[in-house]
């Protein structure tokens, strides 16, 4: 990335003090000239009456769209959904304590050196487990949180139309409302139990569907 065009922004509070991204108020920008980083410019944002993973995913992907140019974002933290939406839209994250002229050179000198890794990319439906096992696996969460303009119905309904399976797992945040009545309809169960702070969804095809 060129030296002369190197913008960071930095997730504050209303006191101006770093802040983790749910909890900012502000996004300062600041650009690298040739006496080093000033401020250049200043975002009103915040996730403020922000409702469930969907919403949170809707409001981060806005403000990806308003960070065209930036190069990393700092905070004193990217909890849940927002490391993996940020990251996978080509942003370098710093988590840190505090601002300073120091950090700042140093997060350019560590991006001018190109020290990070790109993301693995998630899947976005579920993958058998050994070839020819009928088993198939998904995590849910990270499927949704790449992948904003996704959702379960639009992850399981063609799983469900399109694939001979034996046995689904997939962890997600919570048991879809609107699962079981769909998998009643199509002749298959299902059990779900707490698990990773989520729940784990089993859903096991009905007799001779896999065969």
């Amino acid at each position: 990335m060129p030296e002369d065009r190197l913008i960071i922004a930095a997730a504050v509070g209303l006191d101006g003090s770093l802040a983790e991204i749910p909890g900012c108020e502000r996004v300062l920008l600041f650009e690298r000239g040739e006496d080093g980083f000033r401020e250049s410019g200043a975002l009103d944002f915040s996730f403020r009456g922000v409702d469930g993973l969907r919403q949170m995913r809707a409001r981060l992907s806005e403000l990806v769209g308003r960070l065209e140019g930036v190069a990393a974002v700092a905070a004193k933290g990217f909890p849940g959904v927002a490391r993996d939406v940020l990251t996978r839209n080509g942003h370098v994250l710093y988590e840190i304590g505090g601002l300073s002229r120091e950090v700042l050179e140093g997060i350019g000198e560590h991006l001018d050196r190109g020290e990070f890794f790109e993301p693995e990319e998630a899947p976005v439906a579920p993958l058998e487990k050994e070839e020819g096992s009928g088993v198939y696996f998904l995590d849910m969460r990270k499927a949704l949180n790449a992948n904003p303009d996704l959702s379960t119905k639009k992850i399981l309904r063609p799983f469900f139309a399109g694939v001979r399976f034996k046995e689904l797992e997939f962890i997600c945040d919570h048991l879809p409302p609107w699962l079981p009545g769909e998998l009643a309809a199509l002749g298959l169960r299902h059990e779900a139990r707490p698990a990773d702070g989520g729940a784990l969804v089993r859903v096991y095809a009905k007799e001779g569907q896999s065969e």
